[in-house]
Protein backbone atom coordinates (compact mmCIF):
# COMPACT_ATOMS: atom_id res chain seq x y z
CA UNK A 1 0.00 0.00 0.00
CA UNK A 2 1.31 3.45 -0.87
CA UNK A 3 2.21 5.96 1.86
CA UNK A 4 -0.51 8.41 0.72
CA UNK A 5 -3.14 5.68 1.02
CA UNK A 6 -1.92 4.87 4.53
CA UNK A 7 -2.23 8.52 5.56
CA UNK A 8 -5.73 8.76 4.10
CA UNK A 9 -6.86 5.68 5.99
CA UNK A 10 -5.17 6.82 9.21
CA UNK A 11 -3.35 3.55 9.79
CA UNK A 12 -1.24 3.14 12.88
CA UNK A 13 2.33 4.33 12.55
CA UNK A 14 1.48 7.12 10.09
CA UNK A 15 1.05 10.68 11.30
CA UNK A 16 -1.38 12.94 9.46
CA UNK A 17 -1.67 16.53 10.71
CA UNK A 18 -5.11 17.54 9.52
CA UNK A 19 -5.09 21.19 8.49
CA UNK A 20 -1.42 21.65 9.36
CA UNK A 21 1.46 22.03 6.93
CA UNK A 22 3.60 18.95 6.38
CA UNK A 23 7.19 19.51 7.45
CA UNK A 24 8.67 16.07 6.81
CA UNK A 25 10.57 13.73 9.07
CA UNK A 26 13.34 16.13 10.18
CA UNK A 27 10.98 18.57 11.93
CA UNK A 28 10.62 18.25 15.69
CA UNK A 29 7.07 17.92 16.97
CA UNK A 30 7.97 19.88 20.11
CA UNK A 31 6.71 23.08 18.47
CA UNK A 32 3.18 21.67 18.29
CA UNK A 33 3.21 20.36 21.87
CA UNK A 34 4.74 23.35 23.68
CA UNK A 35 2.40 26.32 23.64
CA UNK A 36 3.78 29.82 23.69
CA UNK A 37 2.61 32.27 26.37
CA UNK A 38 -0.84 33.59 25.48
CA UNK A 39 -1.36 37.23 24.49
CA UNK A 40 -3.26 39.25 27.10
CA UNK A 41 -5.30 42.07 25.59
CA UNK A 42 -5.61 45.03 27.96
CA UNK A 43 -9.36 45.65 27.94
CA UNK A 44 -9.81 46.55 24.27
CA UNK A 45 -10.08 42.96 22.99
CA UNK A 46 -10.46 39.29 23.87
CA UNK A 47 -8.09 36.49 22.87
CA UNK A 48 -9.48 33.01 22.15
CA UNK A 49 -7.05 30.10 21.81
CA UNK A 50 -8.00 28.36 18.54
CA UNK A 51 -4.97 26.13 17.82
CA UNK A 52 -1.45 25.44 19.02
CA UNK A 53 0.25 28.82 18.95
CA UNK A 54 -2.74 30.66 17.43
CA UNK A 55 -5.18 33.10 19.06
CA UNK A 56 -8.21 34.83 17.56
CA UNK A 57 -8.47 38.47 18.63
CA UNK A 58 -11.91 40.10 18.81
CA UNK A 59 -12.90 43.64 19.81
CA UNK A 60 -15.43 44.35 22.62
CA UNK A 61 -18.34 44.00 20.14
CA UNK A 62 -17.17 40.49 19.23
CA UNK A 63 -15.88 41.46 15.78
CA UNK A 64 -12.74 39.50 14.91
CA UNK A 65 -9.88 41.88 14.15
CA UNK A 66 -7.24 39.26 13.38
CA UNK A 67 -4.99 36.54 14.73
CA UNK A 68 -1.82 36.46 16.78
CA UNK A 69 0.40 33.52 15.83
CA UNK A 70 3.35 32.29 17.91
CA UNK A 71 6.46 31.40 15.91
CA UNK A 72 9.40 29.51 17.39
CA UNK A 73 12.63 31.46 16.90
CA UNK A 74 15.75 29.84 18.36
CA UNK A 75 14.92 29.38 22.06
CA UNK A 76 12.34 32.18 22.15
CA UNK A 77 8.97 33.03 20.65
CA UNK A 78 8.06 35.66 18.10
CA UNK A 79 4.48 36.79 17.58
CA UNK A 80 2.95 37.60 14.20
CA UNK A 81 -0.08 39.86 13.80
CA UNK A 82 -2.31 38.63 10.95
CA UNK A 83 -5.43 40.10 9.40
CA UNK A 84 -7.84 38.48 6.95
CA UNK A 85 -7.79 40.03 3.46
CA UNK A 86 -11.21 39.55 1.90
CA UNK A 87 -10.20 40.11 -1.73
CA UNK A 88 -7.63 37.29 -1.69
CA UNK A 89 -9.33 35.08 0.90
CA UNK A 90 -6.07 34.76 2.85
CA UNK A 91 -4.48 36.08 5.99
CA UNK A 92 -1.87 38.78 5.56
CA UNK A 93 0.94 39.14 8.04
CA UNK A 94 1.15 42.69 9.35
CA UNK A 95 4.42 42.16 11.19
CA UNK A 96 6.43 39.98 13.57
CA UNK A 97 7.21 41.07 17.11
CA UNK A 98 9.16 39.84 20.12
CA UNK A 99 6.24 40.37 22.50
CA UNK A 100 2.57 39.41 22.21
CA UNK A 101 1.63 42.90 23.46
CA UNK A 102 3.29 44.50 20.42
CA UNK A 103 1.44 42.14 18.04
CA UNK A 104 -1.85 43.08 19.75
CA UNK A 105 -1.10 46.79 19.42
CA UNK A 106 -0.39 46.28 15.72
CA UNK A 107 -3.83 44.70 15.26
CA UNK A 108 -5.43 47.45 17.33
CA UNK A 109 -4.04 50.41 15.40
CA UNK A 110 -3.67 48.94 11.87
CA UNK A 111 -7.37 49.14 10.97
Amino acid sequence: MEKSQQLDRGEEGCRADVGAPSYGEGMSTALWNDLAPAPRPAGWAAATHVAAGLWRIADPRGVVVGHVRAIAADDEWRYAAERFHTATGRFRRLGEFWSPADALECLRYAR
